[in-house]
């Protein structure tokens, strides 16, 4: 748990950071296990979405089944974004083996977001 807690620190400080300068138009982390990658993606406009999604993820990474992923976190550098589609900022992205499994999009409550990720790793 407290090693969930750092990593969205980490985030935070992060993103609050890049987020007040405008060197980029985007941001992204990315978490990988095994498998999966997961890849958050906001931009400087969106900081109430942005905690939202944030939120989510913690969630995500202390629920039930997802104890057994090691999630390694990375941040993406301007040049280090895979070439992915999404409608608008923040997104999460969901991916295996290359393939994009679910993309999220926008403004989502935290619980939204929460459920469609569960449902995807439930089937």
């Amino acid at each position: 748990m407290e090693k969930a807690w750092a990593s969205l620190g980490v985030l935070l400080l992060l993103f609050s950071n890049s987020c007040t300068g405008q060197q980029t138009p985007a941001h992204a982390v990315k978490f990988e296990s095994e498998e999966y990658q997961m890849i958050f993606i906001s931009d400087n406009q969106h900081r109430e979405s942005q905690e939202e999604y944030l939120d989510a993820i913690l969630e995500i990474q202390n629920s039930d089944g997802f104890n057994q992923f090691q999630w390694r976190q990375k941040i993406l550098k301007k040049g280090e974004f895979p070439d992915l589609s999404f409608s608008s900022f923040p997104a999460l992205i969901i991916m295996k083996d290359g393939q994009v499994l679910k993309s999220i999009s926008g403004d989502q409550p935290g619980e939204v977001i929460i459920s469609q990720v569960l449902e995807l790793f439930s089937e």
